[in-house]
């Protein structure tokens, strides 16, 4: 009988203007996700927000599953504000 390892842990990041969808990644290191996160939110307009899921893949589908946020963020006048 043979063990299967865990899945691998990854988050996505995206971020979301008033134009709709705008960056997004996926890696396998939630800091570096937030780091992504983060920068992209540097060169973004005020308003702008952007979030970091836990994603996994889909059992049966070809597609990942998102979880709750774990990290928030938008961007204000006076820069970004981690929620």
């Amino acid at each position: 009988m043979s063990v299967s390892a865990p899945p691998p842990r990854m988050w996505s990041w995206e971020v979301r203007g008033n134009d709709g969808l705008g960056a997004t990644g996926v890696t396998d290191d939630q800091g570096r996700a937030e780091q992504r996160l983060g920068d992209a939110l540097q060169a973004a307009p005020a308003g702008t927000t952007g979030s970091v899921h836990r994603i996994g893949l889909h059992p049966a589908k070809p597609q990942y599953e998102y979880g709750r946020p774990v990290a928030t963020a938008e961007v204000t006048e006076a820069g970004v504000r981690w929620l």
